[in-house]
């Protein structure tokens, strides 16, 4: 296939702007199962797999690298995930895109057919009606040569009558506005689950004067700042679905970036902050050098109650720079009610732009 560039090829949107069972939000829930993977070196699922491992979403962006660590291929594979889930009455979509063939079962019943070469572009995208009980998906991938991505999965599209799926996404409100005495809830990750409970805690007004370049924006970060790494720290979650595409640079050697939507979100992630002694810092978002990036990528602080104004930052102009958000007040602990959010809504036409997500400093300023 012809080569293309790494962010065109990670496009993790394409075809869900136009589409109508994509525009509210989707939310990758906790589950109680992970997908089990099964990976084969040829292209036929042929055989006894060559490696197994439990994958909690199908969602891979290996480029021109083999899929699993160790392989010496990166060509002429493929792969099976398979996953049995309790599932509510009701109408179900079921989603893949991929780079080169993929296949989707329910209940051993084909729903999605596209066993051939081809670039990952447009979602293939269907809606079942499901009956209450258990039911197995499999999804079944190969790949040819030149580039390999694979995404998959499915969600409710309305709250069913009786369980909800937890191997896919689910639907869930966006936290626009948060009671003042109602913590968030913890939120699943790839990188871990938040485990402290919150707790209510008496904190001076909260400062915000967000924006410009702040006194030691820029260069490398004390060893006294405080950094919460995107792709390794398990202080950072998130929810969507398709999850974040990871690209090799930043500050730990790899970052994530989705897609923008104009409208509704259909992915967040959050920075839990937790600070040795409380007191004011200065906060700053690292933002990797990448392509097709947002210029209105909003950063809000989830703090004593209630979410901070939103701050924007031009992330096409400040490619490897430590961007400034503002000064706050925060409060020494393991907490969960402290945390920076950000969503996929920018003021860019839906699927047009990157965004990336990096690491969190602060610096304290006592």
């Amino acid at each position: 296939m012809s080569k293309r560039h790494l962010v065109v090829a990670l496009g993790l949107l394409g075809l869900m702007a136009g589409l109508a069972i994509f525009s509210a939000q989707i939310s990758r829930a906790s589950q109680s199962n992970p997908w089990k993977g099964e990976y084969f070196q040829n292209r036929t699922l042929s055989g006894t797999p060559a490696f197994k491992r439990d994958d909690p979403v199908i969602t891979f962006e290996w480029g021109y690298g083999p899929p699993v660590e160790g392989w010496t291929i990166s060509e002429n594979y493929s792969a099976r995930w398979t996953i049995t889930e309790d599932f509510g009455t009701g109408n179900y979509t079921f989603a893949a895109r991929s780079d080169d063939g993929v296949r989707m079962y329910v209940d051993s019943q084909i729903v999605i057919d596209a066993w051939h070469d081809q670039e990952s572009g447009d979602w293939i995208v269907i809606s079942k009606t499901m009956t209450a009980g258990k039911h197995t998906v499999k999804v079944e991938y190969y790949q040819h040569n030149g580039w390999a991505a694979i995404q998959a999965g499915y969600y409710p599209e309305k709250p069913p009558t009786a369980v909800v799926v937890t191997a896919g996404p689910s639907p869930t409100k966006a936290p626009a506005t948060i009671a003042p005495t109602v913590a968030p809830t913890r939120t699943p990750s790839l990188f871990g689950t938040i485990s402290s409970k919150p707790t209510s805690q008496v904190q001076p007004p909260q400062g915000f004067t967000g924006g410009g370049n702040a006194p030691g924006a820029g260069g490398t970060p004390n060893p006294n700042d405080r950094l919460i790494e995107f792709n390794v720290d398990k202080l950072v979650t998130w929810e969507g679905f398709p999850g974040p595409a990871l690209h090799t640079g930043g500050q730990a050697g790899l970052f994530g970036y989705i897609k923008n939507r104009s409208t509704k979100p259909t992915f967040h992630v959050q920075w839990t902050i937790a600070v040795p002694q409380s007191g004011y810092y200065d906060l700053y978002i690292f933002v990797p050098a990448g392509q097709n990036m947002t210029k209105s990528a909003t950063y809000r602080l989830f703090n004593n109650g209630t979410l901070s104004p939103g701050y924007a930052v031009d992330q096409s102009s400040n490619p490897d720079q430590w961007v400034y958000l503002g000064s706050f007040y925060l409060t020494a602990g393991p907490q969960s009610d402290q945390y920076l959010y950000l969503d996929n809504v920018t003021t860019e036409e839906s699927g047009t732009r990157n965004i990336v997500l990096d690491a969190l400093r602060l610096v304290f300023k006592p």
